[in-house]
């Protein structure tokens, strides 16, 4: 897996210029440790959150079988001291996903938070229903306050 590192430079309402510096660290299956939380906006009804993790292949190919998680690792730098508002976004294959007690149909996902300055980051889905398990192509992107600095894709399927 390559290191992926990009410098981008983004012009803002009122002329603002932060420089942003991402490096994408591992992409790839992972075991982890978590919670599951409450969230009616996600397709699944929760989300999960890490205490642990550790990459146990990195790849972007990803065998469609229930329980697995896939994530990605990066960094940010800002400049120091400016408040950006990331959101992690993965949108799923061209189909969506369809939960089956709901009815709802969703073809993408997020979560957004605060970074200050440098910040590590890890960003992941787990195909933890057997109506999650959908081949094709997932994109993770993240954008800095409303723009895309980045984006990397898994492909989800039957080996």
């Amino acid at each position: 897996m390559k290191k992926f590192s990009l410098v981008v430079v983004f012009l803002l309402a009122g002329c603002t210029t932060f420089i942003s510096d991402v490096s994408v660290l591992k992409q790839g299956i992972i075991e982890y440790q978590g919670t599951h939380s409450i969230n009616d906006e996600h397709v699944a009804g929760y989300t999960i959150s890490t205490e642990s993790y550790e990459f146990v292949q990195e790849t972007d190919i990803i065998p469609a079988v229930k329980g697995i998680a896939f994530a990605l690792e990066y960094t940010t730098s800002f400049r120091e001291g400016e408040e950006v508002m990331l959101r992690e976004i993965v949108e799923y294959p061209v189909s969506g996903l369809t939960n089956p007690v709901t009815g709802k149909t969703s073809y993408s996902s997020y979560l957004e938070h605060k970074t200050f300055g440098s910040d590590s980051n890890m960003m992941f889905y787990q195909l933890s229903e057997d109506w999650e398990v959908v081949e094709g192509k997932w994109l993770f992107k993240v954008e800095a306050n409303g723009r895309e600095i980045f984006n990397r894709t898994f492909y989800i399927k039957k080996i």
